[in-house]
């Protein structure tokens, strides 16, 4: 009877337990819904979007567009093609507590504190980082698809689950459909993989394992953008993967625009003057992203389509960045800095202007943290891979080890997606705070983790399935 008593109680507990995070998220969802009445809210760049989902609706592709089907497709779905309307804010608002809720829940798998993964909820759910999904944009949806990506693939690694390792590259292929930075965003996962199990000899994957697992979440990626380059053809007979190239490469070429070959003629006069334009009238007095307005003056002049004006941007660009590439490459430092400050909006209140500097003090010690972990550990795993330390494939017996394995890999694969995003952003495209919104919380969680990584590491264990789990882990 009172085993019987015991094993109830105990149900109850873990029952509980399991509903306690989704009734978190819906009764944070009900707020949010009904507290943002006037959601979503249209951006300068959410036309362009739907412009794409009525091609689909009408079946019309007749006019080349420079924006991905991904988000289009959601449009479509949820029936905001032409205004916008609550389902649209319901998914997105879904996606973001979907996203903060996957890695709350791998956080825990991770061994981590509960006070820190309960920090974690908490600020993943505070307005600052759902507001992305009260604007009409594709970072949220972007947001949700490289998370998933990224769990799904920590948890192949960690259940040698080869349809986790596929489904996470489709996951990550479809982010590229949403987003063009993020295109190539499977290239730091296969990346981490190999630094995992190569350089630091951390994977519990077998050769073989590694390589079905790998293929398959490479090919579901490289399929995606296959698909992709498929579609741009079949639809505007564009044989590439973006017309939106040599509008990118424009952002970077900026601030040297008028040292354009004079061979280029009416093209570079217009855009000399755009540029001008836009330093004296643009909202950012930067003229970053003065060519949308350029493009159809160029249009005009020059009497050429979207397909060979792309081409003629992209042959200006690539012929200015080889002529001067440290001016290129003092942009790209300019869009580093921007890409790692917090986003200024002009605040109408004091209040808000007020929480604006305490949440960009909280971006700024998020950030701080996150860099110091991945300084501090990725040092002191060089130092164990140095004196020939490796992960021990028995150790998963021991308590606690498969834990710790997780915490691993979501703080290499996690990192690396982040350093690959601010790169490519930075690189190709102008470097906004709001590029960085997708990977966001993937960087709160992997400096959360990587805090209790070195609290764990460097202090004293608690008891001695601790110490059993850090030994066990690595064998001389």
């Amino acid at each position: 009877m009172v085993l019987t008593l015991r094993s109830l109680v105990s149900i109850c507990k873990s029952r509980s337990k399991q509903i306690l995070l989704p009734s978190i998220l819906l009764g944070v969802g009900v707020v949010y819904f009904f507290g943002w009445s006037k959601a979503p809210i249209r951006a300068q760049d959410t036309l362009s979007y739907q412009q794409v989902a009525q091609d689909f609706l009408k079946h019309d592709f007749t006019e080349l567009r420079v924006r991905p089907p991904g988000y289009a497709l959601i449009l479509l779905c949820t029936g905001s093609v032409v205004n916008l309307n609550r389902l649209l804010f319901a998914v997105a608002l879904g996606m973001h507590l979907a996203s903060a809720g996957m890695l709350f829940r791998l956080l825990v798998k991770t061994g981590l504190s509960r006070w820190l993964c309960w920090l974690f909820l908490v600020l993943s759910l505070t307005p600052p980082y759902v507001e992305c999904a009260e604007v009409a944009m594709t970072e949220v949806v972007t947001r949700f698809l490289v998370i998933l990506g990224v769990v799904l693939t920590v948890e192949g690694v960690s259940r040698h689950s080869a349809w986790r390792f596929a489904a996470a590259g489709l996951s990550l292929g479809y982010a590229g459909w949403t987003h063009p930075i993020f295109i190539t965003a499977f290239v730091p996962i296969l990346g981490g993989l190999c630094v995992a199990r190569w350089t630091f000899h951390w994977s519990p994957l077998t050769l073989g394992q590694f390589a079905v697992g790998s293929g398959y979440f490479g090919a579901a990626g490289a399929g995606a953008i296959g698909v992709l380059i498929l579609f741009n053809w079949w639809a505007y007979g564009f044989k590439g993967v973006s017309p939106f190239a040599g509008i990118a490469l424009t952002t970077k070429t900026a601030r040297f625009i008028e040292r354009a070959p004079a061979s280029y003629g009416v093209v570079r006069r217009i855009l000399v003057e755009s540029r001008d334009r836009a330093l004296l009238e643009g909202n950012s007095h930067s003229a970053s992203s003065y060519i949308w307005k350029a493009r159809p003056l160029l249009q005009q002049a020059t009497g050429i389509d979207g397909q060979q004006l792309d081409s003629l941007l992209k042959r200006l660009n690539l012929d200015l960045i080889k002529r001067y590439p440290l001016l290129y490459l003092q942009n790209v430092g300019y869009a580093m800095i921007d890409f790692w400050t917090p986003s200024s909006s002009v605040p109408t209140e004091p209040r808000r202007t007020l929480f604006q500097v305490l949440w960009a003090l909280v971006q700024a010690a998020v950030l701080a943290l996150w860099a110091g972990c991945l300084l501090i550990l990725s040092g002191g795993s060089l130092f164990i891979r140095r004196g020939r330390y490796r992960a021990n494939s028995s150790a998963k017996r021991v308590c606690g080890v498969q834990a710790f394995g997780r915490g691993v890999h979501l703080q290499i694969l996690g990192s690396m997606t982040v350093c690959w995003v601010s790169l490519i952003a930075c690189a190709f495209g102008t470097g906004e705070a709001r590029y960085r919104s997708p990977v966001d919380l993937i960087l709160m969680a992997c400096a959360f983790q990587g805090l209790g990584a070195l609290a764990k590491l460097l202090g004293a264990p608690s008891d001695i399935s601790e110490r059993r789990e850090i030994s066990a882990f690595y064998q001389h």
